[in-house]
């Protein structure tokens, strides 16, 4: 037992080391798991039984996350697509002037969108309420 807790101790550390140095790089969900299970193991004084339990718990949560990630990657394509048509079709039916205009538009509400954004970005989680005005509600795309 007393190995097993120092192996999880010691394949933590050598994570840790490792990410220092690999901070661009993505993990697998198994390095994911394996990460957590051993800071798990190691503040919660896990047993080997519960340590293999939280592993395999964790390894399905990163997988289910991995899979959730790549469906928004394909939404967030799928989206940039349809905006690109819809900026084309309405190229065609504004004038010139008009649609120099609501480029700026799309302009400022992106660099609005991006300011809200900030805040999230600063360790904010849940808080599931909008934060959209009443004006950013009237300019719906």
């Amino acid at each position: 037992m007393k190995l097993f807790v120092a192996l999880l101790i010691f394949i933590f550390a050598a994570q840790v080391a490792n990410a220092q140095g690999e901070r661009g790089q993505q993990r697998t969900p198994e390095e994911r798991a394996k990460r957590q299970t051993a800071r798990l193991t190691e503040k919660l004084e896990l047993d080997e039984a519960q340590a293999q339990k939280v592993y395999n718990l964790r390894l399905e949560q990163a997988k289910k996350m991995e899979a959730n990630k790549a469906e928004q990657e394909k939404q967030r394509a799928e989206r940039q697509a349809m905006r690109e048509q819809m900026d084309k079709e309405m190229k065609a039916i504004l004038s010139e002037k008009q649609y120099a205009a609501y480029l700026e538009m799309q302009e400022e509400r992106k660099e609005r969108m991006q300011e809200r954004g900030k805040g999230k970005k600063k360790g904010k989680r849940g808080g599931g309420g909008s934060n959209r005005s009443d004006s950013d509600n009237d300019n719906n795309d």
